[in-house]
């Protein structure tokens, strides 16, 4: 690879990083999430049937996207992203995975009962928009046609990163990685945060 490709590779890097900085995204994401979730009034009278999930998770939602995170318009439909975002996300203990594992804990109190399933849906819409945040930075940073340029970003991220990266994925030739290259840097970023938080 040319010395001008690596170098136009790590400014890429270097910009997609400040863009996706850990600070920058707790304040966008986390915060105005962690509040929304925080005061999120939830009670439910028991027995719970599963109307009154449905609408408790909807509006928990449709909160989180219109208080917390400003988006406008609205949603079309909060109750059907709850439901996808418990299925794709959720894990009971219990019960297993899925809006209906969710849906059970409520009802019968395990694994945090309603207030673990409220926390575990603010969880997976922040770890969702943050996840599309990056994706977005990197689209409009890296020229889609640009395939020297891609793999250099792969081998680049590769190097620097190699003491995070798993040992199946440093085997890998980075044109076998250049579809993952927002991943391998979103897991970077959380790595490097989970770190930073360590004290003694």
């Amino acid at each position: 690879m040319s010395t001008e490709i690596r170098k136009r590779a790590r400014e890429i890097i270097e910009v997609i990083a400040a863009q996706v900085d850990d600070e920058q995204l707790m304040r966008r994401f986390d915060d105005p999430i962690g509040m929304v979730v925080r005061q999120f009034d939830y009670h439910m009278e028991y027995p719970m049937g599963h109307r009154a999930f449905n609408r408790t998770i909807a509006r928990l939602v449709e909160q989180i996207y219109e208080r917390g995170l400003r988006c406008l318009p609205p949603l079309i439909d909060p109750l059907a992203e709850a439901i996808s975002l418990l299925d794709d996300c959720y894990q009971s203990s219990a019960y297993g995975p899925g809006c209906i594992a969710a849906m059970l804990d409520a009802a019968d109190g395990a694994d945090g009962g309603m207030h673990g399933v409220v926390v575990a849906l603010g969880e997976s819409i922040k770890d969702r928009e943050r996840s599309r945040h990056v994706r977005g930075v990197f689209a409009s940073h890296v020229p889609i046609g640009d395939w020297h340029l891609q793999c250099e970003i792969v081998r680049t991220l590769l190097e620097d990163y190699k003491a995070i990266i798993p040992e199946r994925l440093r085997q890998c030739a980075p044109a076998q990685l250049v579809d993952q290259i927002p991943s391998i840097l979103y897991g970077y970023i959380r790595a490097s945060s989970a770190l930073r938080n360590i004290s003694f």
